[in-house]
Protein backbone atom coordinates (compact mmCIF):
# COMPACT_ATOMS: atom_id res chain seq x y z
CA UNK A 1 0.00 0.00 0.00
CA UNK A 2 1.92 3.52 -1.16
CA UNK A 3 0.70 6.83 -1.02
CA UNK A 4 -3.01 8.09 0.74
CA UNK A 5 -6.06 6.41 0.18
CA UNK A 6 -9.78 8.40 0.52
CA UNK A 7 -13.10 6.15 0.75
CA UNK A 8 -16.54 6.72 2.20
CA UNK A 9 -16.85 4.58 5.56
CA UNK A 10 -20.53 4.70 7.37
CA UNK A 11 -21.35 8.14 7.68
CA UNK A 12 -18.49 10.03 7.32
CA UNK A 13 -15.20 9.45 5.27
CA UNK A 14 -12.08 8.13 5.97
CA UNK A 15 -8.42 9.07 4.66
CA UNK A 16 -5.90 6.58 4.91
CA UNK A 17 -1.90 7.52 4.48
CA UNK A 18 0.62 4.81 4.44
CA UNK A 19 3.31 5.58 6.61
CA UNK A 20 5.54 3.18 5.73
CA UNK A 21 6.32 -0.32 3.69
CA UNK A 22 8.37 -3.28 4.10
CA UNK A 23 8.42 -5.99 1.41
CA UNK A 24 10.93 -9.34 2.34
CA UNK A 25 10.76 -12.55 0.35
CA UNK A 26 10.33 -15.46 3.20
CA UNK A 27 10.65 -18.60 1.19
CA UNK A 28 11.49 -21.35 3.48
CA UNK A 29 11.57 -19.49 6.34
CA UNK A 30 9.37 -20.81 9.72
CA UNK A 31 9.30 -17.89 11.72
CA UNK A 32 10.54 -13.97 11.04
CA UNK A 33 11.21 -10.94 14.08
CA UNK A 34 10.80 -7.06 13.07
CA UNK A 35 11.14 -4.00 14.99
CA UNK A 36 8.69 -1.44 14.32
CA UNK A 37 9.15 2.54 15.14
CA UNK A 38 6.55 4.93 15.58
CA UNK A 39 8.26 8.26 14.55
CA UNK A 40 8.30 10.64 17.03
CA UNK A 41 6.89 12.79 15.72
CA UNK A 42 3.70 11.40 14.53
CA UNK A 43 0.37 12.05 16.19
CA UNK A 44 -1.02 10.21 19.34
CA UNK A 45 -4.37 8.47 18.69
CA UNK A 46 -7.04 10.06 19.94
CA UNK A 47 -11.68 10.40 19.55
CA UNK A 48 -13.79 13.14 19.62
CA UNK A 49 -17.38 13.21 18.54
CA UNK A 50 -16.30 14.51 15.32
CA UNK A 51 -13.31 12.56 14.09
CA UNK A 52 -10.70 10.20 15.39
CA UNK A 53 -7.03 9.17 14.53
CA UNK A 54 -6.18 5.43 14.81
CA UNK A 55 -3.06 3.54 14.01
CA UNK A 56 -3.18 -0.06 12.50
CA UNK A 57 -0.83 -2.30 11.60
CA UNK A 58 -1.42 -4.25 8.08
CA UNK A 59 0.26 -7.13 7.19
CA UNK A 60 -0.30 -9.18 4.07
CA UNK A 61 1.24 -12.32 3.22
CA UNK A 62 1.04 -13.57 -0.20
CA UNK A 63 1.75 -17.46 -0.66
CA UNK A 64 2.42 -18.84 -4.03
CA UNK A 65 2.01 -22.50 -4.98
CA UNK A 66 5.05 -22.86 -7.62
CA UNK A 67 3.47 -26.61 -8.69
CA UNK A 68 0.51 -24.55 -9.98
CA UNK A 69 0.79 -21.20 -10.01
CA UNK A 70 -1.84 -20.37 -7.74
CA UNK A 71 -1.46 -17.41 -5.46
CA UNK A 72 -3.44 -16.54 -2.26
CA UNK A 73 -3.19 -13.55 -0.30
CA UNK A 74 -4.03 -13.34 3.61
CA UNK A 75 -4.18 -9.64 5.23
CA UNK A 76 -3.97 -9.15 8.76
CA UNK A 77 -5.79 -5.46 10.07
CA UNK A 78 -3.96 -4.83 13.72
CA UNK A 79 -5.08 -2.06 15.30
CA UNK A 80 -2.39 -0.36 18.06
CA UNK A 81 -2.97 3.01 20.38
CA UNK A 82 0.00 5.87 20.06
CA UNK A 83 0.11 7.70 23.09
CA UNK A 84 2.34 11.19 23.66
CA UNK A 85 5.75 10.56 24.59
CA UNK A 86 6.59 11.96 27.71
CA UNK A 87 8.89 15.24 27.48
Amino acid sequence: MGGDLNYALGKGEAHVRSVHEWRENLSHVLSLSLTLFVPSSATPSFSTPLMSLRWVLRFEVVALDKNSGTRETLQWHLPFLVTAAAP
